[in-house]
């Protein structure tokens, strides 16, 4: 009860966010993954709905009605592991067995994995992207001036990986300067994507069980303590990666 007499009122609180239900679609399945993605970095609200099954992937335009379709320029007929919008308004799609680089004009390149070795993970921002293959090999690609995606490096982390995770890029860089690993034996890796050292091998640290989400951020320093440490930031992802998994 707020104010008194005739200007008095009863307002209620209600925790969360109220929604507006704008449409609703029937899948013809159980998804394993599902994006939303922006048509270009101009844009105020999302494209596309981008929904991953076992075998397939399923595309849905968002507008007046939230309809299949079939020109995106996205691989249908495999699951997919990542979606990202680059920096040159061009989308890229991960799958299985490569990566589906799709540009503003619907110019597709692909890339296909070596020896058709199965795509098991991936990472994206803007201008980066990283994947690991069957067996623990971690390969990493950058955005050009050409609008290229660029293969920088690969490494063999020795184990197969059960998580990655590089950030977004942070304002007033062309990179994210991690990539965070996390792995079988329960333990999370963190590798330089500076170009003097691609793909090194920083710290690593171990976490309580095997991670399978990881969440890599940069914090605001307080200028007045010193540098934070590569180490510091792998033991944020660490710890947030052993929440998740035992959550």
């Amino acid at each position: 009860l707020c104010g008194r007499g005739n200007r008095s009122s009863l307002r209620t609180l209600r925790r969360g966010v109220s929604i507006s239900e704008m449409a609703v679609s029937d899948l013809p399945g159980r998804p394993t993954a599902v994006w939303t993605v922006k048509k270009s970095q101009g844009d105020s609200y999302d494209r596309y709905i981008v929904v991953s099954f076992s075998n397939a992937t399923l595309v849905l335009s968002i507008g007046d009605n939230v309809e299949e379709v079939t020109d995106s320029g996205f691989l249908t007929t495999s699951p997919t592991l990542q979606v990202a919008l680059l920096d040159d308004n061009a989308l890229i799609q991960v799958h299985s067995l490569g990566i589906r680089h799709i540009r503003s004009d619907l110019r597709i390149s692909e890339w296909k994995s070596p020896g058709k070795r199965i795509v098991q993970l991936a990472a994206a921002n803007s201008r980066q992207v990283a994947i690991s293959l069957t067996g623990g090999e971690i390969i990493y690609f950058e955005l050009d001036a050409a609008g290229q995606l660029v293969e920088m490096g690969t490494v063999d982390m020795g184990k197969e990986v059960s998580a990655l995770d590089m950030g977004v890029v942070p304002p007033g860089r062309v990179r994210s300067m991690f990539l965070a690993v996390g792995c079988w034996d329960d333990s999370v890796q963190l590798l330089s994507l500076d170009p003097a050292d691609v793909l090194g091998k920083g710290p690593s640290f171990s976490v309580e069980s095997r991670p399978t989400s990881l969440c890599l951020l940069e914090m605001l320093r307080d200028t007045s303590s010193p540098a934070q440490q590569p180490q510091d930031a792998l033991k944020s992802a660490a710890i947030l990666a052993s929440d998740l998994t035992s959550s």
